[in-house]
């Protein structure tokens, strides 16, 4: 399979480039192909001197398909579908990539063909090389359906021209039909969405907790008759049913309730619920100033280890953060042990990890400051011996982490930036990510996108669509302010907010099409509009804002008393020592500013030493 992906599929994907670029536009290699390339593939040019297709490999020529494509889909007329195959392309390249030794199922197998056969076809490869996969993909059926006769992928003509719509009657199977593998009779699930296709459907099944794809021809219906029903006594159907819940967690109940020494607030549990219920476990953290982030994180945490098996978790902050131990005295609260990476240790990870394959165990649990993210570190440097070292980013396979969680994000807001480059290498192979940032408000809207881009790149594509998506979003929070202060007539002005929000170019093709947002807009007329039903009306508009999904913002005002910070002045007199130092460190810092500034202002320059000063000194 690797040679096939590494050979023929490439060379198939270099015609087709070679053919299609240039339709797109003069200078081809500098507008569209240099500029497509990820920082490590840029490099790799200028150092090996490539000026052709045929100096690239197929995650090269993959990217260059995947951020050229509205202009390439455009002249070559190609459905929204291929672009998902181009996708997936991506994925199976590197899976492929890193897969020596590692056994690989049937099933996955089987799609991974399939959806090369769909790609091949669509970039009009060669037939033989579409036969030979058709061939692997039959092999890959259990004998006893071989006799049956498997659907091929369609063709770029059949993809152009089918219709858009089938009827439900015309598919094998139908929403709540419970399905099984015909490769794997214990593999069983309920079909939750069928996608039409020609001349083979797909099927979304709900495998335990997980949706997962296949094809019509490797699923077989399950009927149930009376027979194969079991009648159990009401003790032995509870227990069965804990013992799903705790084998597939669902999404209406937490694990993290009591998982850490910490007390229990509620909105501390509101980062959680929004990361388990998206569709990609990724979320910005934007909570004021004292609300408690990193307990948040370290729910997250827990509540993704009882789902799943979490092993590697990064946590990358400022240094002074790790210096004082924060997150390390943090994390032992939820009774995990972190370590500290500093320059010597991380390129002793980097080196293993470049002769393994994997992160050292030793540090699958660790924390890296901000300030190693630097060129060295990156792209590697020279040693006595003019060797190159491997930098971060020319690991291959990449460093895995199952979480990683990014303090004070907002530092990566300009992305010419060593720390930005670094950690956008790290998050976009990890499976989930976790920004934390208390000032994103204070952030422009380009400083704003950088972040979203960076955290969910397949949601935030670019900066005209980013600002698109934003338009409704300051009448969205216009209309909420209101209805937390309840003033008379409130609802009238949120009315007019929601009008307003509609008719920008994201509300006509969004919002006007929600009915949870025409159910809102319905309880602006009612008559009586109480606390009950501001508090619905307030949580029903906030889900409307365009970043919901991945961005969670607790104010302190929103909350109560509980994180008000109440500042007591407790006045101790100095010993005699410490009265001592005092008064010469006033004294020299009063002569250095003297000499610098003259008299003026002087007693206000010395506030805030008289400050540090006061309050600090130990003997």
């Amino acid at each position: 399979m690797h040679s096939l992906l590494a050979n023929d599929t490439a060379e198939s994907l270099r015609l087709f480039l070679s053919q299609a670029l240039p339709e797109i536009g003069a200078d081809w290699w500098n507008r569209f192909v240099t500029p497509s390339l990820s920082f490590q593939q840029q490099r790799m040019v200028e150092e090996k001197n490539v000026s052709t297709l045929a100096g690239l490999d197929l995650a090269a020529l993959l990217r260059i398909l995947d951020k050229n494509w509205y202009e390439i889909s455009s002249k070559r007329t190609l459905s929204a579908e291929a672009r998902t195959w181009t996708r997936e392309m991506q994925h199976i390249r590197n899976k492929w990539a890193h897969a020596a030794g590692i056994p690989v199922e049937t099933d996955d197998l089987y799609r991974d063909l399939d959806t090369l056969q769909r790609f091949l076809n669509m970039i009009h490869a060669d037939n033989n090389l579409i036969e030979s996969v058709k061939t692997r993909k039959q092999d890959c059926l259990p004998a006893k359906i071989q006799h049956e006769v498997v659907p091929s992928a369609p063709s770029q003509e059949a993809i152009t021209s089918r219709p858009e719509n089938r009827k439900a009657e015309s598919t094998e199977f139908i929403p709540g039909d419970l399905v099984q593998l015909k490769a794997d009779h214990s593999v069983i699930g309920a079909v939750i969405q069928v996608i039409p296709g020609t001349p083979e459907n797909r099927y979304i099944v709900l495998v335990g907790a997980k949706p997962s794809q296949y094809y019509g021809s490797q699923l077989s219906k399950i009927d149930l008759t009376t027979s194969d029903r079991t009648v159990l006594p009401l003790d032995s159907f509870h227990a069965h049913l804990t013992a799903l819940h705790l084998q597939h967690p669902g999404l209406a109940n937490l694990y993290s309730l009591h998982a850490a020494r910490v007390d229990y607030i509620p909105y501390q549990f509101k980062p959680v619920m929004k990361l388990i219920r998206s569709d990609r476990p990724r979320i910005l953290i934007a909570d004021e100033v004292g609300v408690g982030k990193t307990i948040e994180a370290g729910l997250i945490l827990r509540e993704l280890q009882a789902r799943r098996e979490i092993t590697s978790v990064l946590i990358i902050c400022p240094r002074p953060l790790v210096t004082e131990n924060k997150w390390r005295n943090e994390m032992k609260r939820f009774d995990e042990d972190f370590t500290h990476l500093d320059g010597p240790t991380l390129r002793y990870c980097i080196e293993e990890t470049d002769k393994d394959g994997e992160w050292p165990t030793r540090h699958t649990k660790t924390i890296l400051p901000f300030s190693l993210f630097n060129e060295e570190l990156l792209t590697g440097a020279a040693d006595g011996k003019k060797r190159r070292r491997k930098g971060l980013l020319d690991l291959d396979p990449p460093p895995h982490f199952d979480l990683v969680i990014v303090d004070e994000a907002h530092h990566l807001r300009n992305p010419s930036t060593w720390l930005h480059q670094g950690i956008s290498y790290l998050t976009a192979n990890a499976e989930a990510v976790v920004f934390l940032t208390a000032t994103p408000v204070q952030l422009g809207a380009s400083d704003l996108y950088v972040l979203l881009n960076l955290l969910r790149p397949d949601f935030i594509l670019d900066l005209p669509t980013f600002q698109q998506m934003s338009e409704p979003n300051p009448a969205i929070n216009q209309a909420i302010e209101l209805a937390r202060k309840g003033l008379p007539e409130w609802n009238n002005e949120a009315a007019e907010l929601m009008i307003k929000a509609t008719e920008t170019p994201w509300g006509k093709s969004i919002l006007q099409q929600n009915p949870e947002f025409q159910k809102l807009f319905d309880m602006l007329t009612g008559t009586d509009l109480g606390a009950t039903e501001r508090i619905a009306y307030i949580r029903g508009m906030e889900r409307q804002h365009t970043f919901s999904n991945i961005i969670n913002r607790t104010r302190r005002r929103d909350i109560g008393t509980f994180t008000t910070r109440k500042p007591e002045t407790v006045e101790i007199p100095f010993t005699h020592p410490q009265r001592l130092l005092h008064d010469g460190l006033m004294a020299v810092q009063r002569q250095i500013l003297k000499q610098m500034h003259g008299e003026k202002s002087l007693l206000f320059m010395m506030t805030t030493i008289r400050r540090q000063a006061a309050s600090c000194i130990r003997y």
